[in-house]
C-alpha cells in the first residue's frame, strides 16, 4: 500500500466552483442559518409558553373546564362531515 504525503496530495487537481458560485453557496447557506435561528428561536418560545401553561393549570390560575365544554361543539362539527 503506498503512502500518501505532501507532494501526492499537491499533485492531484481538484475542481471547484468559480468565485461568483462561491458567493452564491455561500449566499444560501448563511441564509438558511439565519432560517434556522429563527425556527430555534420560535420553538424556544414554545416550549417557555408550554412549561407556562403548563404552570398555570396546575397551579389553578387557568381552569381547564371551559376546554372541555368545547369538546363535543367540535365532536358535533366532525360528526356532521
Amino acid at each position: 500500500m503506498a503512502n500518501l504525503n505532501t507532494g501526492i496530495i499537491m499533485g492531484l487537481k481538484l475542481s471547484h466552483p468559480g468565485i461568483e458560485e462561491q458567493i452564491r453557496i455561500e449566499d444560501r447557506i448563511r441564509a438558511a442559518e439565519e432560517y434556522e435561528g429563527a425556527i430555534r428561536a420560535y420553538v424556544s418560545k414554545l416550549r417557555s409558553l408550554k412549561a407556562a401553561l403548563i404552570q398555570d393549570l396546575l397551579t389553578g390560575n387557568k381552569r381547564v373546564t371551559s376546554l372541555l365544554e368545547l369538546e363535543p361543539k367540535c365532536e358535533k362539527m366532525h360528526a356532521n362531515s
